[in-house]
């Protein structure tokens, strides 16, 4: 009866609750008068304080919960069932927002971080961090619009009419795309007949895309946001239409892996109607990249390979990232926002493209 007594006093007055990233330093949670008030309102004699790591990314809150669960457990009195869940909460299940974009090392004041934060408001701000005492912001800056937009790189093979580049051109202004394609035929039709134009903004090099790829990288020094491959096979003895197979071959993956970022991003179209040549062309794509999405195109054999540097928590995702839901969410603002200097309204949702990515 003491065990027992002991394991329903832990459940019932223990409770974790999650800081969102980029409020550490919030009087609620930084505060020992907050924490106590925290937990005086929760109703919660113990509470479990975590906030979450610069160096990682959380795929969502179920994923953190999943972590977490077993070391709470550790806390609990012997006998307590090792499937026993303790309360987890947070401010609406929100895991908030944070992007280190500097850090450093003062003689003076040790390692510092620059981060962007997502503030209660919603809005971004700019903070300085000490971390030698990390919970304390010495400095913060709200942030305008345009200074959120940090330039993104994009390298683009095969360009046909000319759409997709254009797109991200008009709508994406802090984009700047580099277009490879072999047939200069192909670029005037572009031109003189679906709208394509470019600037310092677009560029379009005619040459051996594969070469490109082969030249940037022996070169070193080139470095891309996003790298997109676009391209017809004109070999139709075999299953697969795009891209010609020298594009997925493991050592050409492995050269678009070195080119990108950090958090870098490759986009392959595929259209392959052999299933064991689909299965090779993905196992060789997943050899290469650890984290690897797939969206069908409706009605269409095409579908879109969505294949990141970094898989962010160290582990294969099982469902879109809350990061990237975000990311979604911004972009499509974004999109919004620029219809009144861009040529058309864009006719999509991202945030509801993404509930069609699978995780392969």
């Amino acid at each position: 009866m003491y065990v027992y007594t002991h394991l329903y006093f832990f459940l019932i007055n223990t409770f974790l609750f999650l800081v969102p990233q980029g409020r550490e330093s919030d009087w609620l949670y930084g505060s020992a008068e907050g924490r106590t008030q925290l937990a005086s309102s929760a109703k919660f004699r113990r509470l479990v304080i975590v906030a979450m790591h610069r160096d990682q990314e959380y795929e969502d809150m179920q994923a953190v919960q999943s972590e977490l669960s077993p070391m709470v457990m550790e806390l609990a009195p012997p006998g307590m069932p090792a499937n026993q869940q303790v309360p987890f909460l947070s401010v609406g299940g929100d895991l908030g927002w944070r992007e280190v974009i500097g850090r450093g090392v003062s003689a003076l004041t040790g390692e510092y971080s620059v981060e962007d934060v997502r503030g209660e408001d919603g809005h971004l701000y700019r903070r300085l961090i000490f971390m030698n005492n990390s919970q304390l912001v010495q400095s913060e800056s709200r942030l305008r619009s345009a200074a959120t937009e940090h330039p993104v790189s994009v390298l683009l093979v095969g360009l046909g009419g000319g759409g997709l580049p254009q797109f991200v051109h008009d709508f994406v202004p802090c984009a700047r795309v580099e277009v490879v394609e072999l047939d200069s035929a192909v670029l005037e039709v572009a031109q003189s007949w679906f709208g394509f134009h470019t600037d310092e903004r677009l560029k379009v090099i005619l040459g051996d895309g594969l070469e490109h790829i082969k030249t940037l990288e022996s070169e070193g020094g080139h470095s891309f946001d996003v790298i997109m491959f676009d391209v017809d096979s004109k070999d139709t003895t075999l299953g697969m239409s795009c891209p010609p197979s020298a594009f997925v071959e493991t050592s050409l993956l492995k050269k678009v892996y070195s080119l990108l970022t950090p958090r870098g991003l490759f986009m392959l179209n595929l259209v392959c109607r052999d299933s064991a040549l689909r299965k090779s062309v993905l196992e060789r794509v997943q050899a290469v990249f650890p984290c690897v999405f797939s969206r069908g195109i409706e009605g269409e054999v095409n579908e879109v390979l969505l294949c990141c540097r970094s898989a962010g928590e160290g582990h294969k995702p099982h469902s879109v990232s809350q990061t990237l839901q975000q990311t979604a969410k911004y972009l499509q603002k974004t999109l919004r926002a620029n219809t009144q200097t861009a040529p058309c309204v864009p006719q999509i949702d991202i945030s509801a493209m993404l509930n069609d990515l699978k995780v392969i």
